[in-house]
């Protein structure tokens, strides 16, 4: 059974912009299913436990906190391959990679850390402020990348990087990175080596793209030429929709020099799917074509595109992260990458695709500040409506109001969770911008207008957050309810929608687009009846407390009017566990696992009935029991990244409880 992670500490406010953000260390406790139930700790004993703490905080939190990096990049990592490397390329591509996580230690540490927000007030700020940069390593030589041919484009050098300070720990994995990307790159060339772009005018290119360009259309060769013969034979008409489906293919890549895609065929977007056959051209064009080693060329333009967009991300992730009161958590399976490719034009190209967020950036000319911070917003908040469906399934009559507006989106016309994070992601926005109220009020009136109708109370709501504690994963539940489903149908009914307007069309097709590849959700086995799911999220809630008697009692009055809902078993289940009652645990989980009441529609309670049922066994040292149940969970679909993850772990760890996730 899962322990207790008590972090806890003090409260202190930033002011940002217009935004006063409550940065703290609170009391964070996981619950049974390790699925972030809610946890509401209460003001007082925050402010009981970070006092007694306090005095030993503030002696070790500049050396644990300096070091603690939310973005990394993840150059510096290539593995070589014998088959497409000479050994001389292979040192010139490590060369050229070495010092690029000493440079992002750098990056991240000045920027989106609750925890370092909360050292450097704790610390005094000057003195705490001046101390805390992360390590470096040492600089690639400047001539270890093999110089360019003549007539090829001459790369700035990389930029000049800080000496190492000593006495600080190397910066931790992160699930949030800026990088470049081989493989996007690779997929690029091949592009343009194709015909992709040959008739658009170079004009206001980068003077890199255009030499690129000039370079792959001269390219010749066998490998060339299967790739020019694969690119026509799965041409489309739109430009735009064309470059689409490569940059997925570009995302879901592995490592040169075969580009095999990371993810199983079935999970992959149905845009990489039409392009089967595509890893083996490329692999071969890259090997034909050197790729590798223009790669290594080219890594002083990426860099230096890098260094000078730092600033700008950082600055959103640590505005977006101190407001919602995130803490990082680098063992996360989710991720946000920001992956620069300055060949793809002026672009902000948006993708999420499971628990995968990524924007391909063309360089540090005019970032799209709302762009990035929107997607970066997607990426905390999405969860959120998928992790309380019985919450804001109590809002859905304002949903069905909201498809009738013109102007909604058709991805969103039937994924009523994806709508409600989108409204909930507008609403921040409004407070983290720099807006006048005129300005503020007309955003919402646009939003109205558009369909976005939860915007207006979303942002009311957010005021009573800001003057709470807990985070927002675990305040969400209440923030929602407050929302009056009633005066806001009376309000939604009178608005006057505006009407579609065409987008216009870019003459290049390198033109800003947004794309979200969502699992389709599930259907909700939650009854609509207020007092049910107001009992199902009190218990939820008291398992989090550890109060099985509590739980208990909200769960059976679920069960008096519904016997076999899964959530109200589900939470008997863990009652179950938090008495060490394993008899009436493994009974509750096999009917939620098999049988006619197996939670078939639930994913969730499904997959996560599973692994408590192969803990249970493990625990009785039958290993071929557990082993049955945790493949069981491995093979549910649309279930939590979470609950797959510790399904993994405890199939390795079976019969050795010790080890035992």
């Amino acid at each position: 059974m899962p322990g207790v992670d008590a972090s806890v500490g003090r409260l202190g406010t930033a002011e940002i912009g217009a935004v006063k953000v409550r940065a703290f260390y609170y009391l964070r406790v996981h619950s049974l299913t390790d699925s972030g139930s809610p946890c509401m700790v209460k003001p007082e004993k925050i402010r009981e436990i970070g006092a007694a703490i306090a005095k030993n905080l503030q002696e070790n939190e500049l050396a644990n906190f300096t070091s603690a990096s939310p973005i990394e990049s993840k150059r510096g990592s290539f593995t070589p391959h014998a088959d497409a490397f000479t050994r001389s390329e292979r040192e010139e591509k490590a060369s050229a990679c070495s010092g690029r996580n000493g440079r992002f230690g750098r990056l991240t540490a000045a920027m989106a850390s609750l925890a370092l927000v909360v050292a450097s007030a704790l610390a005094g700020s000057a003195n705490a402020q001046s101390n805390s940069q992360p390590p470096s390593t040492q600089a690639a030589p400047q001539g270890s990348a093999q110089a360019p041919a003549p007539g090829q484009a001459k790369f700035p050098p990389p930029a000049t990087q800080a000496p190492n300070r000593l006495g600080l720990r190397e910066a931790p994995a992160t699930n949030i990175t800026v990088d470049g990307s081989e493989a996007m790159f690779t997929t690029m060339c091949a592009l343009l080596a194709a015909g992709f772009e040959s008739q658009v005018s170079s004009d206001g290119w980068t003077p890199f793209r255009t030499q690129i360009r000039d370079r792959m259309e001269h390219a010749q060769g066998p490998a060339v030429d299967a790739l020019r013969e694969f690119y026509q034979k799965h041409q489309l008409n739109d430009p735009g929709a064309m470059l689409s489906q490569y940059i997925w293919f570009g995302l879901v890549s592995g490592p040169a020099p075969n580009f095999k895609p990371t993810m199983k065929r079935d999970e992959l977007p149905p845009e990489v799917i039409t392009l089967e056959g595509f890893s083996e051209i490329l692999s071969k064009f890259y090997v034909e074509q050197h790729i590798g080693r223009l790669w290594v060329q080219v890594q002083p333009v990426y860099n230096h595109e890098i260094d000078q967009i730092h600033d700008t991300v950082s600055q959103i992730v640590f505005v977006a992260t101190n407001y919602l009161r995130v803490i990082p958590s680098p063992g996360d399976p989710r991720t946000f990458s920001i992956v620069v490719e300055p060949l793809v034009g002026r672009i902000t190209n948006v993708r999420n695709y499971q628990d995968h967020y990524a924007i391909i950036l063309s360089g540090s000319e005019d970032v799209p500040v709302d762009t990035v911070r929107h997607a970066y917003l997607h990426f905390l908040l999405d969860q959120l409506p998928l992790q309380y469906p019985h919450v804001i399934a109590v809002k859905r009559p304002l949903y069905e109001v909201a498809l009738h507006a013109p102007r909604l989106p058709s991805d969103l016309r039937d994924d009523y969770p994806s709508y409600f994070a989108e409204c909930m992601v507008r609403a921040v926005e409004l407070k983290l911008r720099r807006m006048s109220p005129g300005e503020r009020d007309a955003a919402l009136d646009t939003n109205d207008e558009d369909g976005y109708i939860l915007v207006r109370p979303l942002f009311k709501a957010l005021e009573n957050f800001e003057g709470a504690e807990p985070a927002m994963k675990y305040y969400f539940p209440d923030m929602v309810r407050t929302i009056d489903a009633s005066a806001e149908m009376k309000r939604d009914t009178a608005l006057k929608f505006a009407p579609a307007v065409g987008a216009p069309k870019s003459a290049e097709p390198s033109q800003e687009q947004v794309a979200r590849t969502r699992m389709a959700p599930h259907p909700s086995t939650v009854p609509n009846d207020q007092d049910a799911i107001n009992d199902l999220t009190e218990g939820e809630r008291r398992i989090a407390e550890k109060n099985p008697r509590a739980a208990e009692a909200s769960f059976q009055r679920v069960l008096a009017k519904y016997p076999d809902q899964p959530r109200a078993l589900y939470g008997i289940g863990l009652v179950a566990l938090l008495d060490h009652d394993a008899v009436r645990a493994k009974e509750v989980f096999g009917k939620l696992t098999s049988g006619d009441h197996a939670a078939t529609q639930d994913p969730m309670v499904l997959v996560w009935s599973h692994i408590y049922l192969a803990r249970i066994y493990d625990d009785e040292g039958q290993a071929e029991q557990a082993k049955t149940e945790y493949q069981a969970a491995l093979a549910v679909n649309g279930g939590p990244e979470q609950a797959k993850q510790a399904a993994q772990k405890g199939l390795a760890a079976v019969g050795k409880s010790s080890e035992r996730p």
